[in-house]
């Protein structure tokens, strides 16, 4: 299924593209609703104060972006090409 020219604000789009960009929203979301709970229940519930909090954020965020790094490659090769998210295909 071809993309539509530029002009369009929607473009046309197979459904699995659809439905991944759906799931990246739902995680998108949640990522964002977890984060401001977390520092409240860190600084609030077990006493750190938000300067540590932050700080503990940040490395979970340095961690997370490194592992994203340094797991794709064995990943793909480890993983069947069927298995592959297609959407990062077309």
């Amino acid at each position: 299924m071809p993309i539509t020219p530029r002009g369009r604000l929607i473009p046309d789009l197979p459904a699995v593209v659809w439905t991944y960009l759906a799931c990246k929203l739902a995680i998108s979301l949640g990522s964002g609703l977890v984060f401001p709970l977390t520092l409240v229940y860190l600084h609030g519930v077990r006493g750190l104060s938000l300067t540590a909090a932050g700080a503990i954020w940040g490395v979970r965020v340095v961690l997370t972006v490194a592992g994203s790094l340094l797991g794709g490659r064995p990943t793909h090769r480890t993983t069947a090409p069927a298995r592959r998210v297609p959407a990062s295909h077309w």
